[in-house]
């Protein structure tokens, strides 16, 4: 798992209300996007190419518990997601 998801727990998400974070050279970089929602238990995660979230074409989200399960299963789909970019760009 890259070292950027691994760090992932509902104890790091608490720090911020949006989490961002890329992967890579600019303009060609894998990007996430983490917001969680306490109130509602849960956390909306989404991948991207683009330089930002608003402007992007090729949003891909997912919608997990906002506990230590709901992470983990998050992390795994983050994971999935940049190995799918990965390929694309080989």
């Amino acid at each position: 798992m890259h070292p950027y998801f691994e760090k992932l727990s509902p104890h790091e998400l608490n720090k911020s209300t949006i989490l961002t974070g890329s992967i890579g050279a600019a303009f060609e970089d894998f990007r996430y996007r983490v917001k969680p929602d306490v109130k509602e238990g849960k956390v909306l995660c989404s991948t991207y190419t683009a330089l930002s979230y608003e402007k992007a074409q090729d949003v891909e989200e997912r919608e997990y518990t906002y506990d230590e399960p709901g992470v983990e299963e998050m992390k795994l789909w983050l994971q999935e997601q940049y190995e799918k970019y990965l390929k694309s760009r080989a």
